[in-house]
């Protein structure tokens, strides 16, 4: 973890306060070095009453670029209580240039901890730094997410009890924070000019994965299967890009190339720029760097829930079924109905509207359904009809047999774990079914972390349980919840 000192600052910009006795003291003594107040004045070029003023006026602050060159140059003359490390210490309150806002009680050294690199992240994304200097807006942070607004506002602690203005969608801070984080990162924060500095690729990896969260939680979507980073800087996300492939190979062949789009709003056109993760790598984020953003997090939970659920395909109106299932009780948006049974949001619409490539029947052309209105954003809202009811009813044989499903992994576990190991041949005798549906079943546990595999011969292999595969086993109560909300069913056969 690096730590910034008051040498680190932007010494021309930053105004401290010391506690009113060390500044005393600090007068006194560098009169006594430099013999009259014009010397010292002129040292560290002020008037002979501005340099008394500063460091006698009550509330007074000093340019932090005086306080460093004085506390320097009583250290050279062996005056140890006034070298800057000490120097430091007595900081009870800081501020920018002009009237900025004060903050109190900081902790210096400052430390670059996850607090300060989200608060970096995020003024690049959906945030303004502020401008370098002299005039420009005051810094803030926008978001419609509560949740994000409350961290933020949390972390601003890092630098010590700062003053700011939390309104719905936006917190403002002082200017002194845009200078600090622009100084020490070598970057300005203007929408176009903005990137990733190289010092960011050297941190380590849990602050580099706090980093792309917060910069996700900002410009990221999540869709059916897969999360997409948008930015009209591409400078800025090509080093988000890169920043992901270099310092996390877990994601090798699982990101895109940045792509080119263009919007027209109000006759206008703007250009912006977006890279895709891709399905495969969706886990590897999720368990590598997450979302805050609670509704992202939500999705990219469901969407691996999806991907690792037992069964791959279903039978005939399965899908259809499920869905008028889940309207029996409540009318619902294709959102939720997506979540609760498992597929994507796509799927459930192609199910209510028809898809003619792919042969999926229209449940409203049916007569199953129907559209009875839209929420405040526009969704639709379905409702099931009495000829859906009337379906529902008597294909309720098909849906029974489908609740099963799960109860067929649990036999073949079991008989690994009774055989300790075992081959597909050997499990399609006990089963009496063919070769290839029991190495299909296999090769599912397999991939789902139940199990595991040692080749003998040509091509076949032997499979042992793993811990995942002997927690399901038994039971695993959390294991078993995800299982049955994945399959809809409410205990095993």
């Amino acid at each position: 973890m690096r730590l910034f000192h008051l040498t680190d600052l932007p010494t021309n910009l930053v105004f401290v306060y010391l506690e009113d006795s060390f500044r005393r003291k600090f007068l006194k003594v560098s009169k006594k070095i430099f013999g009259t107040y014009r010397k010292l004045a002129e040292f560290v070029e002020y008037t002979d009453a501005g340099i008394i003023e500063t460091f006698r006026v009550k509330n007074r602050f000093t340019k932090l670029s005086t306080i460093i060159k004085l506390a320097n140059s009583l250290s050279k003359k062996k005056h140890c209580d006034f070298n800057l490390n000490k120097v430091e210490k007595k900081v009870i309150a800081y501020r920018g240039i002009g009237t900025s806002l004060i903050i109190k009680n900081p902790k210096f050294p400052l430390k670059e901890d996850e607090r300060m690199i989200r608060i970096f992240f995020h003024l690049l994304g959906d945030g303004y730094g502020g401008k370098y200097g002299y005039g420009g807006g005051k810094p803030y942070y926008r978001n419609y997410t509560k949740e994000l607004l409350d961290e933020f506002e949390e972390d601003l602690k890092v630098f010590g009890r700062v003053p700011h203005i939390k309104r719905k969608t936006i917190v403002e801070i002082p200017k002194l924070i845009g200078y600090i984080l622009e100084h020490i990162y070598k970057i300005n924060f203007e929408t176009h000019k903005s990137f990733i500095p190289p010092v960011i690729f050297k941190l380590p990896r849990g602050l580099i994965a706090q980093g792309i969260k917060a910069f996700a939680d900002d410009e990221a979507n999540v869709d059916d299967c897969r999360i997409r980073f948008y930015s009209s800087n591409k400078k800025l996300l090509a080093g988000i890009r890169n920043l992901m492939i270099k310092r996390f190979p877990e994601f090798t062949g699982k990101i895109g190339k940045i792509g080119k789009r263009e919007t027209y709003l109000r006759g206008k056109k703007f250009i912006g720029y977006s890279f895709p993760i891709f399905s495969s790598g969706l886990k590897s984020y999720y368990d590598l760097i997450g979302f805050s953003h609670p509704k992202k997090l939500e999705l990219l939970k469901r969407i691996i829930e999806r991907k690792t659920r037992i069964w791959a395909r279903r039978n005939k109106n399965i899908t259809k079924l499920l869905i008028l299932q889940s309207l029996k009780d409540k009318n619902k948006t294709i959102k939720e109905i997506s979540k609760e049974v498992g597929i994507t949001d796509s799927i459930v619409r192609c199910h209510f509207e028809g898809n003619k490539p792919t042969g999926i029947l229209s449940l409203r052309g049916m007569g199953f359904t129907e559209n009875i209105g839209f929420t405040n954003t526009k969704a639709k809202i379905w409702s099931i009809t009495e000829g859906g009811l009337k379906f529902l009813k008597e294909n309720k044989k098909k849906l029974d047999k489908f609740s099963i499903e799960g109860d067929i992994s649990k036999f073949y576990l079991d008989l690994i774990k009774k055989s300790k190991e075992i081959t597909p041949s050997e499990i399609a005798k006990k089963r009496g079914c063919r070769n290839d549906t029991s190495s299909k079943r296999l090769l599912k546990l397999y991939r789902n972390n139940y199990l595991i595999r040692s080749r003998f011969g040509k091509e076949d292999y032997r499979y042992k349980l793993t811990k995942e595969g002997i927690r399901f086993l038994l039971g695993d109560k959390i294991l078993e919840e995800a299982v049955n909300k994945k399959l809809r069913v409410n205990q095993y056969v």
